[in-house]
């Protein structure tokens, strides 16, 4: 204690000096042990950060702030943080309000704040926060503001909390037999394919009685999977049986394992012919006579345009034009016999080339 060019004495005829020997700081009787109080002139800072996809639909729609000390909930104003061109900040939920997913934000008032985001995707996003001092900035309990923390310079990245999930997947016909062989799966991020030999069949689980062949991934980290699928005895290229992921390897660079869920894929598999015949009587018919040819598909199509078949006629190939069987699986050419036609058998011209189109052929309905 200084005196300061000051005196301390007490107030006898003798006036003696007091003695200005303080306890030690943490002692008995000392400010320190008597009182807490706190001074706090320090401004909260930014620690670190988790995004999450909490309702696993493969975008991130939750951020969550550690700060180096407790701030003021009631003193968040959402619109100050940002998320550069990335996505955009939508709102602020406190713990009482009980909307958010997260349990780090796990009291009011604490040194964690969760954000409420619209990001495409499951992307590393960087948050940034700005002190525009106009009220309902970031404070801490003793009314310190936080600094600006730019999301092109001193913002930080979140950790990547968000499960890889499916948000795409497709039935294939690989080798062209009217019969799904594969579903190609498309996950919300790039996956760490490093698992990928211990991925096991029994990783995912299909409907309509179909079983699980193989699980493939590509040869490089990417967002693809590929579930081979036993194939049935019957043409089922309009089947688009539900896949369902159960615990697996799957994950993320981050290790986040992948969600369990359950995708109805769309459909991929192109239609084929299975059938040629007609339902013109067997016989011999002559120049202006109609006979109709039927031409079977796999499965319900779609026509465009005027599809054309070429039929072998002798020196003189027939094309007919497509006549009807448009949202069915069974089309129809009328063909009328011409002059110089002859056939002791009537058949198409080639398997290569027995559809020609004027324009757009034949879709399926998937």
């Amino acid at each position: 204690m200084a005196l300061n060019s000051g005196t301390i004495k007490d107030r006898s005829s003798n006036a003696n000096v007091a003695t200005r020997t303080l306890v030690a700081p943490a002692a008995t009787n000392s400010l320190g042990a008597n009182e807490a109080i706190i001074i706090d002139g320090s401004v909260p800072t930014f620690v670190k950060a988790w995004q999450y996809d909490t309702d696993l639909d493969g975008n991130i729609d939750e951020i969550v702030v550690e700060l180096s000390e407790s701030v003021l909930d009631a003193s968040v104003d959402y619109g100050d943080f940002a998320l550069g061109s990335s996505g955009t900040v939508d709102g602020f939920s406190s713990f009482s309000s009980g909307s958010r997913a997260n349990t780090k934000d796990a009291a009011d008032n604490d040194e964690f704040i969760t954000l409420e985001v619209s990001v495409t995707g499951t992307a590393d996003v960087t948050v940034g926060y700005t002190n525009n001092s106009i009220g309902n900035d970031l404070v801490d309990l003793a009314g310190n503001e936080a600094a600006t923390t730019t999301s092109s310079t001193t913002g930080i990245t979140p950790v990547d909390l968000a499960a890889p999930v499916i948000i795409a997947a497709q039935t294939k016909d690989i080798n062209g037999d009217g019969q799904i062989d594969r579903i190609d799966l498309t996950f919300s991020e790039i996956l760490d394919d490093s698992g990928g030999a211990s991925l096991a069949t029994t990783s995912f689980t299909l409907g309509s009685s179909y079983s699980v062949a193989s699980v493939t991934t590509d040869t490089g980290d990417d967002e693809f999977l590929r579930v081979g699928v036993t194939e049935k005895s019957a043409v089922d290229s309009d089947v688009t049986p539900t896949i369902a992921m159960g615990a697996s390897k799957i994950a993320d660079a981050d290790n986040n394992m992948a969600a369990q869920s359950a995708f109805t894929p769309s459909d991929g598999a192109a239609p084929i012919v299975t059938n040629v015949n007609s339902n013109t009587a067997a016989g011999r018919y002559e120049i202006g006579d109609v006979i109709d040819v039927l031409i079977t598909f796999s499965e319900t199509v779609d026509v465009t345009g005027t599809p054309q078949l070429t039929l072998e006629t002798g020196g003189s190939d027939a094309v007919v034009d497509y006549t009807s069987g448009t949202t069915t699986s069974v089309l129809r050419f009328d063909y009328t016999v011409g002059s110089g036609h002859a056939s002791n058998d009537l058949r198409y011209k080639a398997t290569n080339s027995c559809l020609l189109y004027t324009s757009p052929s034949p879709r399926d309905r998937g």
